[in-house]
């Protein structure tokens, strides 16, 4: 057992001395049916992920700022998982809760490695799955591989134990691949790839795959900031005009689009937005339904209004759509601020110039 002894102190150093840090990453997201098992690419999107302390946080590229822990309110349909980035890890090697077994030697692309496998309860999990609203602590089993001489780990996977009912879910798997990357002035290992495929109650699977790259450490590397700036008051009313034109040959989930205010937005006789503000977004997602008519789910995350030195998170909720038969809310997408999401009823489909209306949180 010297060689896990090894293994669970080089990884227990890494952890304990790695700083808070940020990485850029891709998520694509794939599915089968229940017959049909080949993947189908559905969605994909670029995120911010930081560590800070113990906790997760997520944000847009280039958004100057941690915008949240709950991954939802910036995906907010399909299949997530949280725990990826380096959690799994501080269960498996930090905590006293994992049981292990030996489990031979394997070879992983060019490492020779040792195997081990482990179980953590659901008491020492920090392990969540989430399906649309739901959100459940599950309990694991798997098996690490690391290097018998250095002591690195290599990969690690994780696969659920008993599922709750609420997540429609027979198993779930995860693979993490881990590599040594420079922070700061010095070497950590780190999450470079991870896997996540669940297979449902009716036999259909999802898969997601993330890649991770450009890690660095908050300070002279990093300008995030905790920091919300002031917030427009709850209850005012606003009507938005898309300026980006979106289309199925062009738009891609990640890109960037804008939108202007239609009227200037004013408070207690005090003008706080004047009408032409820009409001900055992305492309959350598009996906292809299955069915007639043909139908593409579209869902747009608006972050802010700004006009000269006037800047404000934009926390509006969308109220409605423009009375046109190809459009419909999409219904499923708990409302959310900054959220807009619709069906087009239209393969391929092209939109401009879309007026939607708002109403403040």
């Amino acid at each position: 057992m010297r060689q896990l002894v090894r293994i669970k102190q080089r990884m227990s150093d890494n952890l304990r001395r790695l700083p808070n840090y940020t990485c850029q990453a891709e998520l694509s997201r794939f599915e089968h049916g229940r017959r049909d098992t080949t993947w189908l690419s559905t969605d994909s999107f670029q995120l911010e992920v930081a560590l800070v302390g113990d906790d997760e946080w997520f944000s847009h590229p280039g958004a100057g700022r941690l915008e949240t822990r709950n991954l939802r309110e910036m995906i907010p349909t399909g299949l997530l998982s949280t725990g990826d980035y380096a959690n799994h890890t501080r269960a498996v090697f930090l905590s006293s809760d994992p049981r292990f077994e030996y489990a031979g030697m394997e070879r992983i692309g060019e490492h020779n490695t040792v195997r081990f496998n482990y179980k953590v309860s659901l008491f020492g999990s920090g392990y969540r799955m989430s399906l649309g609203p739901v959100s459940e602590k599950v309990a694991y089993h798997g098996s690490f591989w690391g290097d018998p001489e250095t002591g690195d780990l290599v990969r690690l996977d994780v696969h659920t134990d008993d599922m709750p009912p609420s997540l429609d879910m027979q198993e779930a798997a995860t693979t993490v691949d881990y590599a040594r990357v420079r922070i700061g002035a010095t070497d950590f290992l780190l999450p470079q790839r991870t896997e996540l495929v669940v297979v449902r109650l009716n036999g259909a699977g999802e898969r997601n795959q993330m890649v991770f790259s450009h890690c660095r450490q908050y300070g002279t590397e990093s300008a995030v900031s905790f920091e919300q700036p002031a917030s427009l008051p709850a209850g005012l009313t606003l009507a938005l005009k898309l300026e980006t034109a979106l289309d199925s040959q062009n738009t891609r989930p990640g890109d960037a689009v804008a939108a202007e205010v239609v009227s200037e937005l004013r408070h207690q006789g005090e003008r706080l937005v004047p009408a032409g503000a820009k409001v900055r977004g992305r492309v959350l997602q598009l996906e292809s339904l299955p069915g007639t008519p043909p139908t593409v789910r579209v869902v747009l995350q608006f972050d802010d209004i700004a006009a000269g030195e006037i800047h404000f998170p934009f926390t509006a909720v969308l109220e409605s759509l423009p009375d046109d038969r190809r459009l419909r809310r999409a219904t499923e997408v708990t409302p959310l601020p900054g959220i807009l999401a619709m069906l087009v009823r239209e393969r391929p489909f092209h939109l401009e110039g879309l007026v939607t209306r708002w109403r403040t949180q």
